[in-house]
């Protein structure tokens, strides 16, 4: 059988202090493993977020950067390829004013070196030598030209000048496409039409005719880059039936029309034209008449 060992009081109160003290030391290691393993760290990990996000701003910063300088690089590039291309149609155009001149210098070389064949007593040999020369030449510079040769003191280079001229004359053709034949207008009215082949050194007069002489009128037509051309027409001393005409004249007639018109201003008397030299007839409207 055995023994009963019987508890002091005072050993129960010692055991119990015992597992206090116990506990209490358990629970200042678990605090302190806290304390190393989590909450030393919480410093850590705020600098961590913080630094996240300072990369990311530099990140965002250095895209935006990259992407300004992307864009002034290719402004700079587009830039210039423009430069370049400028230059290079400069180049160019130069390059063609050059072959241009060098074309000119010689077309100017070939007609002087015939120059002495319109001086030719055969009357044959100057008209063909004067047409390759128009040939030969543009349109401005024949113009310059044959206008120089009809001024000369010579008569056989005025004979060729004046020649020269009409012939340019003679490419002009036009029309006149209002009023038409035998209508009625009003004392103004509209005058319009097409013209080819006008050269510099030379005009367009509107006039009207009647019977053997014509009035030259001072609206002048005016030609459009689509060959068209306008012109407003007053008349209000036709008596009966007129016709309206379309004239070409060199610079000496176009003078001499504008020195009529200035005359006849002045002394309120308007006398036909009978004849004038330097002028052609490119077209003509018959049958109109002025409503009284």
């Amino acid at each position: 059988m055995a023994e009963k060992v019987n508890e002091r009081p005072g050993d129960l109160g010692q055991t119990e202090t015992d597992s206090a003290h116990a506990s209490i030391e358990s629970a200042t290691v678990a605090t302190g493993l806290r304390t190393i393993v989590g909450d030393d760290n919480i410093p850590d990990r705020a600098n961590a977020a913080k630094l996240g996000r300072w990369l990311g701003v530099l990140g965002s910063v250095v895209t935006i950067a990259l992407t300004a300088w992307n864009v002034y690089a290719k402004y700079q590039i587009d830039a210039t390829e423009g430069r370049l291309k400028v230059g290079e149609f400069a180049i160019h155009e130069r390059l063609q004013g050059l072959e241009e001149s060098k074309a000119k210098m010689a077309r100017y070389d070939w007609v002087r070196s015939h120059l002495s064949d319109l001086q030719d007593t055969d009357r044959q040999k100057r008209f063909v030598s004067m047409a390759l020369i128009r040939l030969a030449l543009e349109p401005r510079e024949a113009t310059a030209l044959f206008g120089g040769l009809a001024q000369s003191p010579d008569q056989s280079l005025q004979e060729v000048g004046q020649l020269g001229i009409v012939n340019l004359e003679n490419e002009v053709t036009g029309s006149i496409e209002e009023p038409t034949a035998k209508q009625s207008v009003g004392k103004t009215f509209r005058c319009s039409g097409v013209v080819t082949g006008l050269q510099p050194g030379l005009g367009l007069w509107l006039a009207v005719e009647k019977g053997d002489g014509f009035w030259p009128k001072e609206s002048r037509p005016v030609v459009g880059a689509d060959n068209k051309w306008t012109a407003s027409v007053f008349e209000d001393g036709a008596a009966g039936k007129f016709s309206i005409s379309l004239f070409v004249a060199d610079q000496g007639a176009s003078k001499g029309m504008q020195d009529w018109l200035n005359i006849s201003a002045q002394t309120g008397s308007y006398r036909e034209i009978k004849s004038l030299q330097g002028i052609r007839r490119v077209a003509r409207i018959d049958g109109l008449q002025v409503i009284p």
